[in-house]
């Protein structure tokens, strides 16, 4: 009976294994399946984790564009309360130049009409009369032949005798000699047409010689000259500064959007609103302590 009941005891003891064993093989199972959905589902988690970065990165590249867009349209909101504060100012300006410009402008052309009335009545700069014009003119002719005869007689003084080489000892002699004055050979001409020329020459001499001198130009004969051409001169001057005056067109310039011929001095186009701006900008002084620097 003891043996049955120790019998007993162990088989006990084997059928509580047995359950045991089967409890911790269900529970191993199950804790595989269950670590195996852990790694899985870690898995999944760095998948989100990647996926809310990515998301914020883009979210913050559209906030940092949205940044930009933001101080783009506040940089463009100053610029446009500038340009019009600039606007008004100008207008200030032109129509402040305009008002003073105007009565000016009156004043200029009620002092030219009276002019123009005295003008016609009594001519501010008198014709030149026919008398004087004549005068000037023969003066001028008369200063012109006297410079052509100064010339002829100072031509004619200063050319050399006529010459030839002797027959006989080859030396120079003159033209017209007879008999070579060093070998004492008769000289012969080989153009004895030529002597005819000298003595018209000659002729010519004698008659200038006799003619009596052409007398001086009188000073008030040339003073009367001098004023009818400064007179000339006085009036195509004032004529050219009248013409420049009233054809001188205003000064422009191309607008950089439109290409459209503006004011040069227009800080934004009247056609397309475009702020204009200077191709040739100035440059900002440097200062005394970058200059030191640099050389430094």
């Amino acid at each position: 009976m003891a043996e049955e009941q120790e019998i007993m005891c162990k088989l006990e003891n084997i059928l509580e294994i047995r359950n045991k064993t089967i409890q911790m093989q269900k529970i191993k199972s199950r804790l595989k399946t269950e670590f195996e959905a852990l790694e899985s589902e870690e898995k999944h988690l760095k998948e989100y984790k990647q996926e809310m970065d990515l998301l914020l990165q883009e979210k913050m590249a559209h906030v940092e564009e949205l940044r930009l867009i933001h101080a783009d349209i506040n940089v463009m909101e100053s610029t446009i309360k500038q340009s019009e504060n600039d606007l008004n100012k100008l207008l200030e300006t032109t129509r402040r130049l305009h008002d003073e410009y105007k009565p000016l402008k009156e004043h200029v052309d009620t002092y030219f009409e009276k002019q123009k009335a005295e003008w016609q009545k009594e001519p501010h700069e008198p014709a030149i009369p026919e008398s004087l014009a004549a005068a000037a003119a023969a003066a001028q002719q008369l200063q012109v032949s006297r410079k052509q005869d100064a010339r002829q007689t100072a031509t004619f003084r200063q050319q050399p005798p006529p010459m030839k080489a002797c027959l006989s000892c080859h030396q120079q002699i003159h033209r017209n000699a007879p008999i070579c004055p060093l070998c004492k050979a008769k000289s012969r001409s080989r153009n004895p047409k030529k002597p005819k020329r000298e003595t018209r020459r000659i002729k010519q001499k004698a008659e200038w010689q006799k003619e009596p001198h052409e007398p001086a130009i009188p000073e008030s004969l040339a003073a009367a000259a001098a004023a009818a051409q400064q007179l000339q001169v006085s009036r195509k001057q004032d004529a050219r500064q009248t013409a420049t005056f009233r054809q001188q067109p205003p000064p422009m310039k191309a607008c950089l959007s439109c290409h459209q011929q503006i004011h040069r001095n227009a800080p934004i186009c009247p056609l397309c609103k475009a702020k204009s701006r200077s191709r040739n900008p100035k440059k900002p002084k440097r200062k005394p302590d970058e200059y030191l620097t640099d050389c430094a």
